[in-house]
């Protein structure tokens, strides 16, 4: 069940994205990327990985870059495992694509890697605000 909810949401994605064959540039890609780390609540691995993000806004096509260490909160549905939380707003999947083998992600993954436990990613899109 849980898989076919999973492929129902990637095809929406992708219909989504595309437009006849086109890019459909009226929407923005979000990329999240939740991070557990191997010392978990380690304050220094959590600074290093909020730095090294904040890095990625010179990347091309990445628009915004949010990134920070969890909050802590008594409400019963907030995830109170996780150590770190990324943000990320592409221009486009193509964008996205070209960020993965990025140099400064690369070098991120390579640094950092070893200190991460896992990670859980989410890619979406919305709307493209108009300013």
């Amino acid at each position: 069940m849980k898989a076919a909810c999973w492929a129902v949401a990637f095809a929406c994605f992708a219909a989504g994205c595309q437009q006849h064959g086109r890019q459909d540039t009226r929407y923005a890609l979000g990329h999240v990327v939740i991070f557990w780390l191997k010392d978990s609540g380690d304050p220094e691995t959590r600074s290093r990985i909020v730095r090294a993000s904040d890095g990625f806004r010179s990347i091309p096509g990445v628009l915004r870059v949010d990134a920070g260490e969890r909050v802590s909160t008594a409400r019963p549905n907030v995830d109170k495992t996780y150590d770190v939380a990324v943000v990320i707003w592409f221009r486009d999947r193509e964008a996205l694509e070209q960020y993965q083998v990025h140099p400064k992600h690369q070098a991120m993954l390579r640094e950092l890697g070893p200190l991460i436990d896992h990670t859980v990613a989410y890619d979406f899109t919305r709307p493209r605000m108009v300013r």
